[in-house]
């Protein structure tokens, strides 16, 4: 009897742990279409290119003909999603938005990844990690919250698309690598599961930025950097050069950062370095919201040193979109950056990394600091993700952005509302 009531225990929790949704792409594409422009969906069966089994996912697109969207319309119920994971590969390194599209009048929600190129790597996502786009061409989401219930469609979208589709129309320091021709995305084992995704990342206090709790990368880079996780962090390797300044950078979810007074990270630097941290606001229906930023020098020699910034030495970028209440709003904060900027004083150019990890809020500052760790470059602030760059420190001072922007990715070129599935 004893058994009995442990083998039904048993099934009850195998029966629990079953994913809402599980694709091998054994026996075809299991739905998965493409829209946009010179995009084609199919199964491939090159050892090479399949992840586990016989049959992986292929999205074959064109970088030179417009963006190009996977997407997968949503037909089982997936109400109790917990979490969303699949194995990624891409032909070379890109940036991944994973895409999640309500019912009308629902709203359209987005997280980026990194993937480093003919690598394999397990993207694993909660609903939490996705943020509302607030782009001109999204829709407005009543709640804004993401309603699972209420998911119409995934999507996979390459989002150098949109970088490259700008490269050649800013005359601003900034490096982007720029794509052209044809490229491929493999997928492979797509999973909706009931179960949370285990945590695993650092402890401490305050709200968590990224304490880097699963190995899949949240932060993007333009060009120039090459970033792989390691040891509950990041480390990004790069060239410090003059007029060619490279820049990584996070869309943060909804958070609010009110009621703390710092900004903490821990980092370790090859090289003595000058970093320049920026938050971006939120500005819903437009493509830039008010930047602020401040400099960090870190001392070099690979020590990990833990840092923590006073909000307050953030300035507001006036190159940059006006803030009509002048000031920071931490319950407001859109994009995190860094972009360092120590070639434009030295004049040099030096290969170096930086390690980043257990980066979040603090009341307190946890060491006695320099001053000049707080200094505040009002010429300078830089988002990515709407594409500005005002200005650099030092010689560098005085640079504006190109009238075109580097894209929203808000909307993400033409928005996740093109491939929206009605």
């Amino acid at each position: 009897m004893k058994r009995c009531a442990l083998f039904l225990a048993a099934a009850v929790v195998a029966v629990a742990a079953a994913p809402l949704v599980r694709q091998t792409f054994e026996n075809g594409d299991e739905g998965w279409a493409s829209f946009g422009q010179n995009g084609n969906i199919r199964v491939t069966r090159e050892p090479g290119d399949v992840k586990s089994g016989k049959g992986a996912l292929a999205f074959d697109y064109d970088v030179s003909h417009g963006p190009a969207f996977a997407a997968w319309p949503v037909k089982e119920p997936i109400s109790e999603m917990k979490a969303l994971g699949f194995w990624l590969k891409t032909d070379s390194p890109a940036a991944i938005a994973v895409l999640l599209n309500e019912k009308p009048p629902g709203g359209h929600y987005m997280r980026i990844v990194w993937s480093p190129g003919d690598t394999w790597q397990r993207i694993e996502l909660e609903p939490s990690d996705f943020t509302l786009n607030e782009g001109p061409n999204d829709p407005k989401d009543a709640d804004n919250r993401l309603d699972t219930d209420q998911i119409q469609s995934v999507g996979l979208f390459d989002v150098s698309q949109i970088f490259s589709s700008h490269a050649q129309k800013t005359e601003v320091p900034i490096i982007i690598e720029a794509k052209s021709g044809k490229h491929t995305m493999f997928i492979d084992d797509f999973e909706i599961s009931s179960e949370p995704l285990p945590r695993s990342g650092a402890s401490g206090e305050g709200v968590v930025i990224d304490d880097f709790p699963r190995p899949v990368l949240q932060w993007i880079t333009l060009g120039g950097v090459s970033l792989t996780p390691e040891n509950r962090g990041m480390r990004a390797r790069y060239q410090q050069e003059e007029e060619k300044y490279a820049v990584i950078t996070k869309l943060l979810p909804r958070l609010d950062l009110r009621g703390w007074n710092r900004l903490a990270f821990d980092i370790a630097s090859d090289k003595p370095a000058q970093l320049v941290f920026s938050l971006e606001e939120r500005n819903p229906g437009k493509g830039q919201g008010p930047r602020y930023s401040t400099t960090v020098d870190i001392l070099g020699g690979g020590k990990i040193e833990h840092r923590a910034v006073v909000f307050s030495a953030f300035s507001l970028d006036p190159n940059g979109p006006a803030d009509p209440d002048g000031q920071l709003d931490l319950d407001q904060v859109k994009t995190i950056s860094i972009l360092d900027i120590t070639a434009a004083s030295s004049h040099e150019t030096v290969a170096n990394s930086f390690w980043i990890g257990n980066v979040r809020t603090a009341e307190k500052k946890q060491q006695v600091t320099p001053e000049r760790l707080f200094d505040r470059v009002d010429a300078l602030a830089w988002s990515p993700l709407s594409g500005a760059f005002p200005g650099l420190a030092g010689q560098a001072r005085g640079l504006r952005a190109a009238p075109a922007r580097i894209g929203d990715l808000d909307s993400v070129g033409a928005g996740p509302s093109a491939w929206a599935l009605r």
